[in-house]
């Protein structure tokens, strides 16, 4: 599993959002991003493979990463993606 790119998928942000959380143990931040792309095979497996996606995040660990809701029509895909991350030890986590 790779960038969008690489999987042949463009898209744009239409929305984008973060949220700060934190636990005994740790802080983080919950992002939600909306994405719009022409629908296909290619985007649908792009999206199901987002939770196996290894990013590399400057002062951050991603801890979770899914499509939570995604809806077609006219040729189009908008898609919601949240994911969780954790931020190492006095870092901003937004």
């Amino acid at each position: 599993m790779g960038s969008a790119a690489s999987a042949g998928v463009a898209y744009r942000v239409s929305a984008s959002a973060c949220t700060s959380w934190r636990s005994a143990t740790f802080d983080g931040g919950k992002h939600m991003l909306t994405i719009v792309a022409a629908s296909s095979a290619a985007l649908d497996r792009w999206l199901q493979d987002l939770a196996e996606l290894d990013l590399k995040l400057p002062r951050h660990l991603l801890a979770s990463m899914g499509v939570v809701s995604k809806r077609s029509a006219d040729g189009e895909t908008v898609a919601m993606i949240e994911a969780l991350t954790v931020a190492r030890t006095g870092e901003a986590r937004c």
